[in-house]
């Protein structure tokens, strides 16, 4: 009778305490576990990589464009070529040798270095584009658009259409044309240039 009645004591004093201490560990263990699963990131961690530009050769007669939206480096070594930069991407078009036929469509960003010269790019609505056209000959054709053409070798020409901003550097022998709706035209000819146009400065 004493025996049966020491076992109930203990049982009921273990129930008042909350069980063993292992009980408790686990449930403190469980309780850490829940919390780190709905932690927040380490803000120290670094962010990820740009993506790398895609890389683009092309060759005088042969379809060479970069797909819409991305961002991409177009080589022409050879000269002659007609890239195009489709609608919303990002390009930098090397025309080492010249005589290269670059469109870049509507909402792009173009850098064309035509160091051959003999470029004929056009630059369609809502796309920004920089010409630079150190040995001259260059044809830049601004519809809609934003640009701007260095061409430090002469004989270029310019034309401006639309609500395009158009910015000419020119040293010498320069054509430009403005449009009446055009937002504005400006030229920073050195010698023997010419605007035609009831947009012209």
């Amino acid at each position: 009778m004493t025996r049966s009645l020491l076992v109930f004591t203990c049982s009921t004093l273990l129930l008042a305490c909350g069980g063993d201490d292992d009980g408790g560990a686990t449930a403190d263990a469980a309780a850490a576990d829940a919390a780190s699963s709905g932690g927040t990131p380490d803000a120290t961690a670094a962010p990820p990589d740009a993506t790398p530009a895609m890389m683009v050769t092309c060759e005088a007669g042969n379809p060479c464009d970069c797909p819409p939206g991305e961002t991409c480096t177009i080589d022409c070594p050879g000269g002659g070529c007609d890239p195009t930069c489709a609608e919303g991407a990002t390009c930098t078009i090397d025309c080492t040798a010249g005589d290269c036929n670059p469109v870049c469509a509507e909402d792009t960003t173009c850098t064309i270095d035509c160091a051959g010269g003999g470029c004929d790019p056009t630059c369609q609505e809502g796309s920004n584009c920089t010409v630079n056209c150190p040995d001259g000959e260059c044809q830049t054709h601004c519809l809609d658009a934003t640009c701007t053409q260095n061409c430090a070798g002469g004989n270029c020409a310019f034309e401006c259409t639309g609500t395009s901003t158009c910015t000419d550097h020119c040293t010498s022998e320069c054509q430009m044309t403005c449009e009446a709706t055009v937002t504005s035209c400006d030229s920073t000819c050195a010698t023997n240039c010419n605007c035609d146009g009831a947009g012209c400065p």
